[in-house]
């Protein structure tokens, strides 16, 4: 970086339709395992976590290094890595079942410094008995951050964003149209709401 060396991790994997997939992490930042979008083309690798911050590089012949750009903007920064051995990626953590009411997709908008920032919340039950979730900060390039329910009675939630080490406590309305809380990250916290999204088909 322009003042600093910073280091990451991405470990990835092959899932069974030889797709290739993985997670990022950037010790002291706050952001561990965060899911990253990956495309291989020949010896061109392009990943990113965020779409507005997407890294593209050489593999080199040997297959144990890349190096390329990171973009932020109008800058382009210079990486370099080198494999280190097998991927290892956490399995998710299982949530349990969560209540009807909360099903589906809210709309927030976290106000992070005098900055406002629109967050996605989609959550979903599935057949096995369990549930997932996932967080989208729109804009923050489309981050996507998996969702862990960890507690759920009645009209409360607490969820965990394990991922960037943040978590909100909300409780739903009588209306069933309002989730309202307080979301922590570190030692920020502050007010969000999130009310049903329109999410167009």
């Amino acid at each position: 970086m322009p003042d600093r060396e910073l280091t990451f991790d991405l470990d990835l994997v092959r899932n069974g339709q030889e797709e290739i997939g993985g997670v990022i992490h950037v010790p002291g930042g706050n952001v561990a395992g965060v899911p990253v979008q990956v495309a291989l083309k020949d010896e061109v690798v392009n990943f990113h976590s965020r779409r507005d911050q997407p890294f593209s590089g050489l593999l080199s012949a040997d297959g144990k290094s890349i190096s390329g750009d990171y973009s932020i903007g109008e800058f382009l920064v210079p990486f370099s890595m080198s494999r280190t051995g097998d991927a290892r990626i956490d399995v998710p953590e299982k949530s349990a079942l969560i209540g009807k009411d909360f099903e589906g997709t809210w709309a927030g908008t976290l106000d992070v410094n005098g900055v406002r920032m629109r967050l996605l919340l989609a959550m979903r039950n599935q057949s096995g008995g369990t549930s997932t979730g996932i967080l989208t900060s729109v804009d923050e390039g489309g981050l996507q951050v998996p969702v862990t329910v960890t507690a759920q009675e009645g009209s409360g939630v607490v969820l965990d964003f394990k991922a960037v080490g943040a978590s909100f406590t909300g409780t739903l309305n009588r209306e069933r149209n309002e989730v309202a809380g307080i979301y922590r990250q570190g030692a920020f916290t502050a007010r969000l709401t999130f009310h049903p999204a329109e999410v167009s088909n």
